[in-house]
């Protein structure tokens, strides 16, 4: 995410962890930053694709909380 700064940035570089537990946590946190965090919303959306179903949930409510609900968030949080 190029337009990532500051706290942001460094939480979108932690969404590379393989730990599940991790991601979790750093997805939490960007998605308490609604929209103060918009520019990890791409980095979010493509973890709507990771294995773990409980981190796809995370990476759908957090985008929630940021304004973005769509129907492929909606799909996450349904399946």
């Amino acid at each position: 995410c190029p337009d990532a700064q500051g706290e942001v940035r460094e939480l979108v570089k932690a969404l590379d962890a393989q730990d599940p537990e991790s991601l979790k946590r750093t997805i939490h946190r960007l998605g308490r930053m609604q929209t103060h965090a918009e520019a990890a919303a791409p980095a979010l959306r493509s973890l709507q694709q990771h294995p773990d179903g409980f981190v796809r949930v995370h990476a759908a409510l957090a985008l929630v909380r940021m304004g973005h609900v769509s129907s492929d968030v909606t799909q996450t949080l349904i399946s």
